[in-house]
């Protein structure tokens, strides 16, 4: 084998097994394989907040009783993304355009709500030393423009984070805490959640309901009101008009179908709450058992222009909805309605 070929071999070993023990301390020695970075009561945390250049995500939780993990909710901005168009000036040199930022809010899912439990006891893993006695460029760090702050309530100082550079492949980060000037090693997992909330931390849902857990649909419309009755018996997960139906209805079942497939495209900004006071088109409430427990709603709102906005209890605002599904749910709710 070459000599050259040889020591790049050699070079490229040490570099995966500088990455190795990095990430995989020696049992017994003294670096840990775990290390608590901060613990902080989670009912103290009003905001987090995530920021990598220009981008901005801002969790905020909100304590329901009955509930371990708070709601949260998503604010997200982000530049707009380049048309490719290149404003010039009369001399014909390029003008820079700061890109101007898209907005967005919405309620996290799941994944939100786990995500941001993470950091109320945060545990990075493995300490690396004080940055000044570190070489601060091969770790990337201070790192002013990638952060993540816990915000406290009351006059309690924020904790905070600078994200800095990657290790081999991408799976750590060098991250530092100011406040003691120590250097931490965490898993990029979080940090790149945060980074994809738009899509990855995005609740789509309408209810809070499973659709096994519904049993009763109450629609109205147009004054009149038609229940929708998941059937037992012989007839289980059939829907019929009544609770001792003799038969599933097809129009029913049709109705549930197409309702379940409803989801959140998109919820509208707080300065924009368009149709806030109009009656809506329909309202569809859903009983998670025989009497009025576990009920919820969702009322929707046609526009002109081929759009939909709805409004529910869980989403707690208006949102907007596919139309053309929509559409089929206004459809066979009417028709429902006009059923003896």
């Amino acid at each position: 084998m070459p000599r050259g070929l040889i020591g790049l071999s050699a070079l490229l070993a040490a570099a995966l097994l500088w990455a190795y023990l990095l990430t995989h301390p020696i049992a017994g020695g003294p670096s840990e394989t775990s290390v608590q970075v901060w613990s902080t009561d989670p009912r103290d945390v009003s905001r987090l907040v995530y920021k990598q250049g220009r981008n901005e995500v801002v969790f905020e939780p909100q304590w329901e009783s009955g509930r371990g993990n708070p709601r949260v909710w998503v604010h997200t901005s982000r530049p707009k993304p380049r048309s490719g168009k290149v404003q010039r000036s009369k001399s014909s040199m390029p003008q820079p355009v700061k890109p101007e930022l898209v907005r967005a809010v919405f309620k996290g899912n799941a994944a939100a709500e786990n995500l941001l439990k993470r950091f109320f006891v945060l545990s990075a893993k493995r300490s690396i030393g004080k940055l000044e006695n570190l070489a601060k460029h091969e770790f990337g760090l201070p790192a002013a423009n990638h952060t993540l702050r816990l915000e406290l309530r009351g006059e309690r100082q924020p904790l905070q984070l600078e994200i800095g550079g990657a290790t081999y492949g991408d799976l750590m980060r060098y991250v530092l805490e100011p406040a003691s000037g120590s250097v931490f090693l965490f898993r990029h997992n979080p940090f790149r959640q945060l980074g994809r909330a738009n899509s990855a931390l995005f609740d789509r849902s309408l209810f809070p309901l499973t659709p096994k857990a519904v049993e009763r649909i109450r629609v109205s419309g147009a004054g009149a009101s038609k229940e929708l009755w998941k059937l037992q018996g012989s007839l289980q997960g059939q829907w019929g008009y009544e609770p001792q139906d003799d038969q599933g209805r097809q129009e029913a079942a049709r109705f549930v179908d197409t309702l379940s497939k409803l989801k959140v495209v998109i919820y509208l900004l707080e300065d924009i709450q368009q149709g806030e006071g109009a009656a809506p088109a329909m309202e569809i409430e859903l009983f998670g058992g025989r009497g009025n427990e576990g009920k919820t709603w969702l009322r929707l709102f046609p526009r002109d222009g081929g759009e939909t906005l709805a409004r529910s209890s869980y989403t707690g605002r208006m949102v907007r909805v596919s139309n053309l599904l929509a559409s089929r749910v206004l459809n066979v709710g009417s028709k429902l309605l006009k059923q003896p």
